[in-house]
């Protein structure tokens, strides 16, 4: 069986590597992950982690396999607390 396309989307310009026959289930699954990530962020700042936390979304990863599986990956540096 052939291996899925995987496309890792740093900035804008990445999305243009997926094919106009593709794009529409990529940014599909791109909206999951933006309301994914900000429900994770979201959690953070309710539990007060955010307030000692700088968090980065590195970048977006997307699997041309037909499946709407989703994996976030936040890095996180905790600040000194005063």
């Amino acid at each position: 069986m052939k291996r899925p396309k995987e496309y890792k989307i740093d900035n804008i310009r990445d999305f243009m590597k997926v094919p106009m026959s593709r794009i529409d289930d990529c940014l599909k699954e791109f909206c999951g992950f933006i309301a994914m990530t900000r429900s994770s962020l979201d959690i953070m700042e309710t539990t007060g982690i955010g307030e000692y936390a700088d968090m980065e979304i590195v970048s977006f990863g997307w699997i041309d396999d037909g499946k709407t599986n989703k994996t976030i990956r936040i890095n996180t540096t905790i600040k000194e607390t005063p």
